[in-house]
């Protein structure tokens, strides 16, 4: 105990000075040497978590104001109808239009950009993004964004979760308020926070504004863990909402969530709060009504042999449009079952012979999360 005591208060001491740590010590076992090494030693959480609290590179505060608003479908159109009210002329671009360069007397008018597409629209948005004003970016999208932001460096943007569901557009959104959650699930992180948070309340939606990119890490792993259980577990029982996976198929969806946090522990480090699985049945009673169906996959061709589905890395996008970095296609290691994904027409779940359980499927489904090299 006294050593580790000593190392905490030595690890303080250089976190609050600033100045660098000492040299890892060499070491000899038998005819190997080298330096001593940890694994998943990134230092800037812990430097991002003392800036916090010493109140050292504090964000600026931002309001709701005139904005930019990319998409005109639900959510936009939701951004749009709430920026009304508060008697703001914004900018609505349909996908593929040019983002402007505002000027006013010679200076660049900073306002957010809130990008309401697809994922795989992200690409394009992106491009036509003035490099002056990529820092004004404000991601929407479900999912793994880490890599594409990492691949253009948009490491100043604002990133939100957001946990509504909006039917329709011009519909009403209902929002995340759960009785695990009371205060909301939606949140954000970013320049451009405060102005989000300020609009969504304009439509009695909450916001929760993240003090760090730690805890709106967490949240969007959440959200993912939530997708990708949840519209599995929902489409091999037929396309059934997620009211009634919460309610008829709680076991198999809590066994398939406790797997996939596992799996985010250990591939991006990331330890998910306890309670999940309740968090998260929380969230599906308050969508009951929401389908699930695994439309938004980029789904590839159907398994050669007799196998489940697996969650993996789509070699072009970098992911499907609905979960970032992931997509679902499928893996010959499950025995008895001939279930086919097709993007074909209405791009919906269809089976060949005896229906896979999601117990079954459980067992060999991976969540793998791509790294930006």
């Amino acid at each position: 105990m006294p050593v580790l005591a000593s190392l905490v208060a030595t690890l303080a001491a250089h976190a609050l000075s600033g100045s660098a740590l000492p040299r890892a010590p060499m070491i000899a076992h038998g005819a190997r040497s080298g330096p001593l090494r940890l694994m998943h030693s990134d230092s800037r959480p812990t430097a991002e978590y003392f800036d916090f609290l010493l109140g050292r590179n504090q964000r600026e505060e931002t309001e709701d104001c005139p904005s930019i608003i990319v998409g005109d479908g639900r959510i936009g159109g939701l951004l749009a109808e709430l920026g009304q009210r508060r008697g703001y002329d914004d900018i609505l671009l349909r996908r593929g239009d040019p983002i402007p360069e505002l000027r006013a007397g010679g200076q660049l008018v900073r306002m957010p950009i809130y990008i309401c597409t697809r994922n795989d629209d992200l690409e394009a948005v992106i491009g036509a993004c003035p490099e002056e004003r990529r820092e004004d970016l404000v991601f929407l999208q479900n999912g793994q964004l880490e890599p594409i932001r990492q691949r253009y460096g948009l490491y100043e943007t604002t990133q939100a979760v957001l946990w509504l569901a909006a039917m329709r557009k011009g519909g009403k959104a209902l929002d995340g308020i759960t009785d695990e959650n009371p205060e909301g699930l939606t949140t954000v992180f970013g320049k451009w926070s405060g102005a989000l948070a300020m609009r969504l309340g304009t439509g009695d939606l909450t916001c929760n504004v993240m003090n760090n990119d730690r805890d709106l890490r967490r949240n969007m792993l959440e959200k993912l863990v939530w997708i990708c259980s949840y519209m599995l577990v929902g489409a091999v029982h037929g396309g059934v909402t997620v009211g009634e996976v919460e309610s008829n198929h709680r076991e198999e969806v809590d066994a398939l969530v406790r797997e996939l946090a596992a799996f985010v522990r250990f591939t991006l480090s990331v330890a998910l709060k306890t309670g999940l699985e309740d968090r998260l049945a929380a969230y599906s009673r308050q969508v009951e009504f929401f389908p699930t169906s695994l439309k938004e996959f980029e789904v590839r061709a159907r398994t050669p042999t007799h196998g489940p589905l697996l969650l993996s890395p789509h070699p072009q996008l970098g992911g499907c449009p609905s979960l970032g970095s992931c997509t679902l296609t499928p893996s010959p290691r499950l025995h008895g079952s001939g279930a086919t994904a097709t993007s074909t027409g209405t791009r919906s779940w269809r089976a060949r012979g005896p229906r896979p359980t999601a117990s079954r499927l459980r067992c060999r489904t991976r969540l793998h999360f791509t790294r930006s090299t």
